[in-house]
Order: structure tokens, then C-alpha cells, then sequence
């Protein structure tokens, strides 16, 4: 949740600054489609965790009324020689939970609890399913209940390159459609004004432009969105580094905001390349760049901490 905070944070200020320095359409278009997206994601998180939230006291109640009332009736002579497993309900889970062999001296102890990533996309039960079967803890009944195939997936990479080039196929496509629809004809005139479409004229140089009351404030906001981006992954990779694991993270997720954020800045460069517009668009390029490193070193994480890299090391220690 504080991921996505940040996020929507960044968002805002991003939003409020392009529309202060008039930037390319496309960027306060997309400002503007991430801030409802957070919102959405924002609300999902908070009716989930709250339905949860209730369903664990719930259940909690229920076991501490079935205790108290058990304890009442049980004989003491009873008591002392047995411990009787409560009635299970419907609130009750189907499946006890499991352990995982943390050394190879086979001692077993209950998985540690992850800190809370539900602010990042990902898939945080096929990964958990996926990393008990590589283990063999997986029995039919649980992959009938979690909805998971009996055979994990085999080639991961592959299909999101799958993915990435369909969302590139449809981006190119809606390009196309927009640019035979005139979507670029009504702009005004060029970088110099003379009607040819393109960037719209700069208005006055970037010592007059940086003087504007209003384009100081958009700037600022500007830089205010890109250090919040920048801001949001950290706790990310060094939870990653900490746990020495990428458990629950979609690494598709980081694919598309890798290639989002580096055509996002390639379209705020071919907008205009007037050094007074890159003046205004610095601190969405610096938003972006920082983004993609960032991303890049959480790809070399998913690459060092990868459950089969990881099962390998501990067999040849």
C-alpha cells in the first residue's frame, strides 16, 4: 500500500506539473490514466484487506468460543490424557499449513512470514505454489484447490516476451490508427512556427520560460513526481536484497514499466528537440531514466535470487 501511495503521489504532481509546462499530449494523457489506475488499485487493496481483515477475526472468534465452551465440558480426567483437535467448520482451512526444509541437515521449521509487498502487481500465489512444487511439499489437492495446472511454467521468459511484443503490436497499431485519423494534423505549427505540425512554438527562451510564475511551479512538481517514482522501488530492492528473494513480484510487471518508461521517453524527446523544451522535460526524462535503472537492477535480482539458482547453491554447498 505505501508503494502505491507514493505511486499515485508521483502520479499527481506529474499530472499537475505537464499540464503547468505544457507538454507533449501523450504525457498528460498518460499522467492522467496512472492516477485513475492507482485509484483503482488503491481501492481494491483497501476492500480486500479490510474483507480479510474480518474473515481472520471471524475466525478467530470462532475458535476462541469453541475452546472455551470445549475446556467447560471436557471431564479433567479426560483433559489430562488427550487433547482434542477442535470441530472443523466452514471457516476452517482445507489444507494445514506446510513447512520447507531450510538446510540440507533436513530440519524443518515454518516458513517466515514475508513482509507486505501487496502494493506491487504480481502474483504472489503462483509463486508460492510454484516454489512448493519445485520442492515437492505440492499434493493434488492443492492444485485443485489454488486452480494452478499439475505442470508449472516451463519457459517463464518466453512467454512474456510473448506478451510484450502483443502490447508493442497494439501500440504500434493505435499509433497508426491515430496518425491516419489527423490526431497530429491539428497541432500547432512546428518548433518554429511555420505550420508544419509537430511541436508547438516555445513560448519565449528558458531564462523568460524559468521566470513564468506558473512554469516554476510545474517544474518543481516535476521534479517532485520524479524523485517520488524514483522513491517508490527502493524499499522494494532492499526488501529483495534483505530476503534474498523476488518471491511475489510479477517480473512481467517490470517488463512493461521497462518498456514503458523508455518509449515514454522517447516520445517526450521526439516531441521537440528545442532546447527550451528539454529545459521544461528534464525532469520527466530524469522520472524515467531513474525508473529503468532501477527496474534493471531488479531484473538482476529476479536473476540472482531465482528459485532454481538458489536450490543449486544449497545443493553444491
Amino acid at each position: 500500500m505505501k508503494f502505491l501511495l507514493i505511486w499515485l503521489l508521483g502520479d499527481i504532481c506529474n499530472l499537475s506539473g505537464a499540464l503547468f509546462t505544457s507538454l507533449a499530449p501523450s504525457t498528460i494523457a498518460l499522467a492522467s490514466y496512472f492516477c485513475v489506475a492507482d485509484l483503482i488499485l488503491i481501492s481494491q487493496c483497501t476492500y480486500y484487506n479490510t474483507i480479510n481483515a474480518r474473515r481472520r477475526a471471524a475466525h478467530r472468534h470462532h475458535h476462541h468460543h469453541h475452546h472455551h465452551r470445549h475446556d467447560e465440558d471436557t471431564d479433567a480426567s479426560t483433559s489430562t490424557t488427550a487433547v482434542l483437535d477442535p470441530v472443523p467448520t466452514e471457516s476452517d482451512p482445507l489444507l494445514p499449513p506446510t513447512t520447507i526444509t531450510t538446510d540440507h541437515h533436513d530440519h524443518h521449521t515454518a516458513r517466515r512470514p514475508r513482509a507486505d509487498s501487496s502494493g506491487l502487481p504480481g502474483s504472489h500465489r503462483r509463486h508460492e505454489v510454484r516454489r512448493r512444487e519445485s520442492s515437492g511439499l505440492v499434493d493434488p489437492l492443492t492444485r485443485i484447490i489454488t486452480g494452478e495446472d499439475d505442470t508449472p511454467d516451463s519457459n517463464p521468459w518466453l512467454h512474456n516476451a510473448t506478451s510484450l511484443l502483443a502490447v508493442w503490436a497494439v501500440g504500434v497499431a493505435g499509433w497508426y490508427f491515430s496518425y491516419k485519423m489527423g490526431a497530429w494534423g491539428a497541432v500547432g505549427g512546428g518548433a518554429d512556427g511555420d505550420g508544419d505540425g509537430g511541436a508547438p512554438p516555445v513560448p519565449g527562451g528558458g531564462e523568460e520560460m524559468m521566470k513564468e510564475p506558473v512554469a516554476v511551479v510545474g517544474m518543481v512538481l516535476g521534479y517532485a513526481s520524479a524523485v517520488c517514482y524514483l522513491c517508490a522501488r527502493i524499499p522494494q530492492i532492499i526488501k529483495n536484497y534483505r530476503e534474498k528473494s523476488c518471491e511475489g513480484l510479477a517480473l512481467l510487471f517490470f517488463l512493461l514499466s521497462l518498456t514503458g518508461n523508455s518509449t515514454y521517453g522517447a516520445s517526450v524527446i521526439s516531441y521537440s528537440q528545442e532546447p527550451e523544451y528539454f529545459v521544461r522535460a528534464l525532469p520527466w526524462l530524469l522520472g524515467s531514466l531513474g525508473t529503468m535503472v532501477e527496474d534493471c537492477i531488479i531484473f538482476v535480482q529476479f536473476r540472482i535470487y531465482s528459485p532454481k539458482r538458489l536450490i543449486k547453491a544449497a545443493s553444491t554447498a
